[in-house]
């Protein structure tokens, strides 16, 4: 699916890429999410493709409405999986999103018989910016690692080790 709302990976790619210079540069903070949807493929199998596109939109909505500064942004990363960058935003501030987003897309109580609660849940990466030796892709590794530890603990959760 390709949604015209909710910027590709590749959008994402370019503006990433302006922001760890400027975040090296001026020596401020950068943070990433990865969200991904918990057990979507189950969601397609039980409810078809049209519908979970369907979905992915609800949850892209409900994901960007978790935002509070101009300066955020979400995309698509691949599949059920969008990416979030929260240039000048430190740690703390990061997890704040991250909780916001996971309650928005809980408290929607989208039905989904194979999901957590019968619902549609999702399971966050967090990583901010250690220092200025770390390069850009360091970054999205650790969020991405984040994602994958939250979701082998029982999904429908954040990870920010």
């Amino acid at each position: 699916m390709n949604n015209p709302v909710i910027p590709n990976r590749h959008a994402f790619d370019e503006l990433f890429a302006r922001e760890w210079a400027i975040s090296q540069r001026e020596e401020h903070d950068i943070s990433v999410l990865m969200v991904d949807i918990d057990r979507f493929s189950q969601y397609n199998d039980v409810y078809g493709h049209a519908t979970g596109d369907l979905c992915v939109g609800t949850v892209a909505r409900l994901l960007a409405g978790s935002l509070r500064q101009p300066s955020d942004f979400i995309g698509r990363y691949d599949g059920a999986t969008f990416v979030v960058l929260l240039p000048a935003t430190p740690i703390e501030g990061a997890e704040r999103v991250a909780i916001r987003m996971s309650r928005a897309i809980y408290d929607a109580d989208l039905l989904h018989i194979q999901g957590i609660g019968g619902r549609v849940t999702v399971s966050i990466g967090v990583a901010s910016k250690r220092g200025d030796d770390e390069v850009a892709k360091t970054l999205l590794d650790r969020a991405d690692a984040n994602l994958h530890y939250a979701k082998s603990q029982g999904r429908n959760q954040y990870w920010m080790g």
